[in-house]
């Protein structure tokens, strides 16, 4: 029997088996994640050309949907693999806002695998190929209802087509610009549970999830506009209104939209999701935040959430959106504990973390938040929200300055958000410059004749300034328009300054916060309610 070619890569002191998914430095092993080992696949199939960043999510997580931190993460674990640190870029090269680039000089050698014939099964080189494709088809036969005998008796009928999976190999290893060890991106990304006949329609779809992913105002903007198009090609793809639906519901965080009108048309498109699907368990957690966010419906959202975790109790997005609505209701040790199971479920997840730091914060355990949201920070330096929950932190703390800094960031990579205007008015009164918070106040309310400015930023902005009228006029308006800052209203240190106001607990009364739990905390003391004594006090003597 002739012996099997495949082929290892080496490159500086490194060499990289593909079939045996081993990386060496001189000979001794390097340890890599199953992620970062395909990064690398990915990159060094394709020397010198840029790889885009949708590219390498779609081969490497092709069976779910992550967001582009993720794989930041993925690239900064391969290069302190490859030693690369700082700005050393002599393997990875990063191209801003588009991918990466291999580009360093690559020696493709030919190795010979081991002798596997038609009898003695698969042959090993074929086994990422055959995992992605069983994987396929075990997704496709979820989704359509087919029998677990059904799917055994296709795998024994693979088993007997060796020679055919040895060709599939062979063929691919002619291909250079496709990763070894690596399923083909159109196989591995079918891989979804999709539950749509429609190829086309699940490619839409897929985009839709991309953009969503990266928490841009142009991103969720075409991510409506993808999953619109999916659903087009096939209106039953319930899948593809809950993805319609979660854009949505990030809009009004951006200041694009008013939360009435967003969460409005995302109620519409899960409940559409539900008619198709009712046991679609992303349309149940999709509804559970929309309950407790947007409707404050506290039973319903518990209901909602439980409905989720009986079904997977492993859905860690779940999870840390169940903890969200516990703190919600004051519960902030039940909160916190469901946060860690999230974070156990998926540790490397740069939302998850950042939404263990905001629960942190809700605990009153600001250190602990500060230090979470600095682990979030070192994973990605650009993540926008760790920097403004990180502003909100100091300023909970009374460290004004650290606060503005950190809201100064946040608003340079996030772009233009008047929410962030707001704060970091708000932030900018509280540290003694005041010109400079009356100045964004100004710019916020010409904006408003023109676009939609949040009340809650007219809040923030009004306080800090000293104007405790005017922000209890905005904090109605604010819940007038179901404003999602509110859901938080209970135990947000942002709210501590109003917590003695007879309107407010009026307010906290009508969403039915009042006796939905006890925080572990005390509410209405610390730095941001003594500040917003001291400016109410100067603004009474002026």
């Amino acid at each position: 029997m002739k012996p099997n070619q495949s082929y290892v890569f080496e490159f500086g002191s490194f060499r990289v088996d593909p079939t045996e998914r081993i990386l060496q430095r001189n000979g001794a092993p390097v340890h890599l994640t199953d992620k970062a080992f395909d990064a690398l696949l990915v990159l060094i199939q394709r020397p010198g050309h840029l790889v885009e960043r949708s590219e390498l999510i779609a081969a490497i997580w092709g069976e779910a949907f992550v967001q582009e931190a993720n794989l930041t993460v993925t690239i900064s674990m391969l290069r302190k693999a490859l030693d690369e640190q700082g700005n050393d870029s002599r393997y990875i090269e990063t191209v801003p806002r588009r991918g990466y680039r291999f580009v360093a000089d690559i020696r493709r050698i030919n190795a010979l695998e081991s002798d596997s014939g038609v009898s003695g099964g698969i042959p090993p080189g074929s086994l990422s190929w055959v995992k992605s494709f069983s994987r396929l088809v075990w997704g496709f036969s979820r989704s359509h209802k087919l029998t677990a005998l059904a799917f055994a008796l296709f795998l024994i009928g693979l088993t007997s087509t060796a020679s055919f999976v040895r060709f599939h190999r062979a063929k691919a290893d002619r291909v250079d610009d496709r990763p070894l060890g690596v399923a083909p991106l159109s196989i591995k990304s079918a891989n979804s549970g999709s539950r749509t006949r429609d190829w086309e329609a699940y490619r839409l779809y897929s985009e839709g999830r991309y953009f969503w992913s990266k928490r841009t105002q142009e991103g969720l903007r075409q991510s409506i506009k993808l999953f619109q198009q999916a659903i087009a090609r096939d209106p039953e793809y319930a899948e593809a209104y809950v993805g319609m639906a979660e854009s949505y519901m990030q809009l009004p965080s951006f200041g694009m939209e008013p939360a009435e009108e967003s969460y409005s048309s995302a109620k519409a498109a899960v409940l559409k999701a539900l008619q198709l699907d009712k046991s679609l368990p992303e349309a149940h957690r999709c509804l559970g935040v929309l309950s407790f966010v947007y409707e404050w419906n506290w039973s319903t959202a518990e209901s909602e959430f439980h409905h989720v975790l009986e079904v997977e109790p492993d859905d860690a997005v779940a999870l840390f959106e169940h903890a969200k609505a516990l703190a919600a209701m004051g519960r902030l040790d039940e909160s916190l504990e469901e946060a860690r199971r999230a974070q156990r479920f998926d540790p490397a997840s740069i939302r998850i973390n950042n939404e263990l730091g905001r629960i942190y914060y809700w605990h009153r355990n600001y250190d602990e938040a500060i230090s979470t949201f600095h682990h979030v920070l070192e994973l990605d330096p650009d993540y926008w929200r760790a920097r403004t929950r990180l502003g909100r932190t100091y300023l909970a703390q009374g460290k004004y300055s650290e606060a503005v800094h950190e809201i100064q960031e946040g608003r340079r990579l996030a772009g233009e958000n008047p929410y962030i205007d707001g704060l970091l008015g708000y932030a900018e009164a509280l540290s003694g410059d005041t010109n400079g918070a009356h100045r964004i106040l100004a710019e916020l309310r010409q904006r408003s004749l023109h676009e939609y400015v949040p009340a809650f930023s007219m809040v923030l902005i009004s306080l800090g300034v000293g104007d405790r009228q005017q922000a209890i006029h905005w904090l109605s308006k604010a819940y007038e328009v179901h404003s999602e800052h509110l859901a938080y209203a209970k135990i947000d240190p942002l709210f501590d300054p109003f917590r003695s106001d007879p309107q407010f607990v009026d307010l906290l009364n009508r969403m039915g916060l009042s006796n939905t739990g006890t925080a572990t905390m005390n509410l209405g003391t610390g730095p941001l309610f003594e500040a917003a004594e001291s400016l109410k006090a100067t603004y009474a003597s002026d």
